[in-house]
């Protein structure tokens, strides 16, 4: 599962935590806390459909950036993060990921929601990422 947590700055940080599947005890848990230590709240998770990666994504201050999508691979089983890509558009203003998905062989993972293009319009935004 993935949301926000208050962090010890007292803004809210990503946190998502994995549960072993066959006894409900929790195996990890993780925080992201983006570049500019600001606000950070993640919205949607992903698992490859092979089970080895969950992919996490929402928005989060940048530095200089206003709020991107910021995009995160851990390792299934250890929690280990894998990357983390955030993406800035055009206009350089709000950038709000709402919903992610693994393609069905999980060679990619696509993140969605609005961004404020060029033009001043806020439009729905998709980019994606390789897996790996």
């Amino acid at each position: 599962m993935t949301g926000e947590s208050k962090g010890p700055d007292l803004y809210s940080d990503y946190a998502t935590v994995a549960y072993d599947a066959s006894t409900g005890a929790v195996a990890w848990t993780r925080r992201y806390d983006g570049p500019a230590q600001f606000i950070d709240s993640a919205r949607s998770l992903a698992v490859a459909p092979d089970g080895t990666k969950v992919f996490v994504t929402g928005f989060s201050w940048g530095s200089g950036t206003d709020v991107d999508y910021a995009t995160i691979a851990y390792d299934a089983s250890s929690g280990a993060r894998l990357w983390v890509r955030r993406y800035n558009g055009p206009a350089n203003a709000a950038d709000l990921a709402y919903g992610i998905a693994a393609s069905p062989t999980g060679a990619f993972v696509s993140v969605t929601g609005g961004s404020f293009g060029s033009g001043g319009s806020y439009d729905l935004t998709t980019v994606t990422y390789r897996a790996t």
